[in-house]
């Protein structure tokens, strides 16, 4: 399964808090607790990255969810020890 990289650099997190604004909407849609969607640093020039599975990113589109301005490339996997953004880890 690919996951899309969405970068947020600082003036995104900082300045204009564009990864928390991304996550309310995240949190409240009705399928909140089955996103997957977890956070590493960025190795380049933004701040942190997140990683949305691909089921993940047909909900939010689904929803309106407008998360695909900060999305960068595909990857196969996220990093190893990257962080869930919404809520408590999954197994």
């Amino acid at each position: 399964m690919d996951w899309y990289v969405l970068e947020f650099s600082g003036d995104d997190v900082v300045m204009a808090w564009q990864d928390a604004r991304l996550a309310e909407q995240c949190a409240a849609l009705p399928e909140a607790a089955s996103l997957e969607i977890v956070q590493a640093p960025a190795a380049g020039d933004g701040l942190v990255c997140w990683y949305v599975s691909e089921p993940t990113a047909r909900v939010l589109d689904a929803h309106g969810v407008g998360w695909r301005r900060f999305c960068v490339r595909r990857c196969e996997a996220p990093p190893a020890g990257a962080t869930p953004v919404l809520g408590a880890a999954r197994s």
